[in-house]
């Protein structure tokens, strides 16, 4: 048996059918508020792994990234055609390199700049600092729906 202390500090015993009663409705209350479909118990998720600005994201539909920069205007659709693999209500398709027919459709949301990095350069005793910074030009994107 398991001990639970109150706000008193009294400890008193409960038993491990009431924590796992308390687990379950906690786990029944989230699993209420997802929208994606559980099949058999399982959720599934259609995710993919895309390919831009020399970097991998795992994606699925409805989410947002910031990427690097893309000469395409806010508001805009934009493909992404460099799909690597694609996870569809658990069939896996892993391309060599990239998945045939694969894209990914998503909206420009905005274009935007990254954090500010610093760059400091130091020699001791010689009097020479030099500090440079750099922000990254990003593109914010909301994903629509991958096709396969």
């Amino acid at each position: 048996m398991a001990r639970v202390s109150s706000a008193l500090g009294i400890a008193g015993p409960t038993s491990i059918a009431a924590n796992f009663c308390i687990f379950s409705i906690a786990i029944s209350r989230l699993l209420n508020k997802l929208t994606v479909p559980l099949k058999n118990g399982i959720l599934i998720v259609t995710y993919c792994i895309l390919e831009t600005g020399s970097k991998q994201y795992r994606v699925s539909a409805g989410d947002t990234l910031e990427i690097e920069l893309l000469a395409v205007e806010a508001g805009q659709p934009v493909t992404f055609d460099r799909v690597l693999l694609v996870n569809n209500e658990g069939k896996l398709a892993v391309g060599s390199p990239t998945v045939a027919g694969a894209t990914v459709v998503a909206d420009v949301v905005k274009h935007t700049r990254g954090e500010k990095k610093i760059a400091f350069k130091m020699k001791r005793r010689k009097g020479y600092r030099k500090t440079i910074g750099h922000r990254q030009e990003l593109t914010v994107v909301k994903i629509k729906e991958i096709k396969v």
